[in-house]
């Protein structure tokens, strides 16, 4: 999911590469609206319900 025009970027930083033990690192920078995530209608009105209320049964297609 692209971010909002108004976010920051993602940024990706690697400090290490494949050193002598083969081990990539990197610090990852990014938006926690970029991906796939669920927001509950609490997120978008006041008396709205969060998503522990939510039925995991509710999200699961057939």
């Amino acid at each position: 999911t692209p971010p909002w025009p108004t976010y920051e970027p993602l940024q990706i930083k690697f400090f290490k590469r494949l050193s002598s033990n083969g081990a990539n690192g990197q610090v990852i920078t990014t938006s926690n609206h970029v991906g796939t995530h669920l927001d509950g209608s609490l997120h978008f009105c006041t008396h709205g319900r969060d998503i522990a209320s939510i039925p995991l049964t509710d999200l699961i297609g057939p």
